[in-house]
């Protein structure tokens, strides 16, 4: 079975936190799913056990071969850390907004990781990722897939 790794800053209960659950949840029983982050003392505590029940907590500091990883980040402090440390044949940025932070993670991500894809949630994304300088060039790695919705929650709470 294939291994994917989600890659984020922190595990808060925000909107990054909650589309990547979704995602998750549709691609578990296809897929080996782990995540990991950069922030872990801040970690959500319920938001962590949401992850842990459809995948594996995995330290960036351990060495881990992984067929997929997917940047939900903008974890700019651990780029040497998983350059060094985690293995992947295929490796894509999740593009939610517009952050100074976001950006040059994306661009440490293109120019260090040779990150595959840049998947835009939104039209609207993908026209702001097409008006950053470094990314000119890499215009033909954008995707749009939007925002995943668990259309049975939203019916729970309806």
């Amino acid at each position: 079975m294939k291994k994917i790794l989600f890659y984020f800053r922190g595990i808060y209960n925000g909107g990054t936190e909650i589309e990547a659950f979704n995602l998750m949840n549709k691609l578990k029983g296809k897929y080996e799913i782990f995540f990991s982050c950069e922030d872990i003392e801040n970690i959500d505590k319920l938001m962590l056990e949401k992850f842990e029940k459809i995948g594996k907590f995995t330290s960036v500091y351990e060495n881990a071969k992984f067929d997929t990883i997917l940047f939900c980040t903008q974890a700019i402090k651990q780029i040497s850390i998983i350059k060094e440390n985690i293995k992947f044949d295929k490796s894509y940025f999740w593009y939610h907004y517009y952050s100074e932070n976001q950006n040059k993670f994306l661009q440490l991500a293109l120019e260090q990781l040779n990150c595959d894809a840049i998947i835009a949630v939104s039209q609207t994304s993908k026209k702001n990722l097409e008006q950053l300088e470094f990314v000119k060039g890499h215009e033909n790695k954008i995707v749009v897939i939007n925002n995943i919705l668990d259309v049975d929650k939203i019916k729970e709470i309806a």
